[in-house]
């Protein structure tokens, strides 16, 4: 990962002046309307951007294909796409997440007195945005912003479960199942059928798959169109993790995730099971169920 991060950052440097002149036209493209020009004719934006209509045409074309731009088909204006609208709140699903969790995650850090984390899933990978330190020495750690492989976390594999077949192939095909320890499962097969345990259960185990010694448990957050945005986790060194204990942690994390996910406007999903939770709801939680 260092021999990543550290080629990432050589090519940044080596191409900080090298931007693509076609993807900077299609981004102008995007750029130039506006509330008061929500629709725009070629002749119109060749104008404001400067382009001859030749080029211009190929790339709105190119947009066009891709979803980011339409075309009217009685006047003929371009106008933003819709493909637009499922990025932008995929943008704000983040943000959303990233600004509702942290209040709840810091409770649920001081219900079971361990490390607890928020991270999503980007370009196949965890992607940590949010840690809440527990109060031992000894703890699992995480930085914010840092990456972790889908396949071998509790909070990867919480996500995956509940994303496309098609969409769980791609990112095997690119990323693979690589051991990180004894643990780790590496048989495509074996793997998918934990995906249909995790959704099965309504969370999922990192059982000293991602780092000896390390055991972690995940639950998803969905958002009000009732797709996985993120997960959230709380990691134990495997020394700490009984039975009555793992079992305390299980309902906690999948309360806390069910109320996050609550408060990103989702409701019931056919396809998630539905429990009670066995333990006397905590603070955050009973202010919740009692302003509804």
């Amino acid at each position: 990962m260092a021999a990543e991060i550290s080629n990432e950052e050589h090519l940044r440097e080596s191409s900080s002046s090298q931007l693509i002149g076609s993807v900077s036209k299609a981004l102008d493209i995007l750029d130039v309307f506006t509330p008061q020009k929500p629709e725009l004719s070629l002749t119109e934006l060749a104008a404001r951007l400067s382009l001859n209509k030749s080029t211009l045409f190929g790339l709105l074309r190119t947009l066009e294909h891709h979803g980011y731009i339409a075309q009217s088909a009685q006047t003929k204006r371009y106008r933003l796409g819709l493909r637009l609208v499922d990025r932008g709140a995929l943008v704000l699903d983040y943000a959303d997440v990233s600004r509702i969790s942290p209040p709840f995650l810091d409770e649920l850090r001081d219900q079971v007195e361990e490390n607890v984390h928020l991270g999503v899933l980007d370009d196949g990978e965890v992607v940590y945005l949010y840690r809440a330190q527990g109060p031992h020495s000894l703890s699992v750690n995480s930085r914010p912003g840092g990456r972790a492989p889908v396949h071998c976390t509790a909070m990867g594999k919480a996500m995956l479960a509940f994303i496309s077949d098609a969409d769980v192939d791609l990112i095997l095909q690119r990323r693979g199942l690589a051991a990180s320890t004894p643990n780790t499962i590496t048989n495509a097969q074996a793997f998918r059928q934990c995906l249909v345990e995790v959704r099965e259960q309504g969370y999922a185990v990192d059982a000293e798959e991602h780092h000896i010694g390390s055991q972690c448990i995940a639950a998803p957050i969905f958002d009000m169109r009732g797709d996985v945005v993120a997960a959230i986790s709380v990691s134990v060194p495997a020394v700490r993790m009984g039975g009555a204990r793992r079992s305390h942690i299980v309902q906690c994390v999948k309360s806390y995730a069910e109320v996050i996910s609550k408060e990103l406007g989702w409701r019931s999903r056919q396809d998630v099971r539905e429990y009670e939770p066995e333990s006397s709801p905590t603070p955050l939680i009973q202010r919740e169920h009692h302003e509804k």
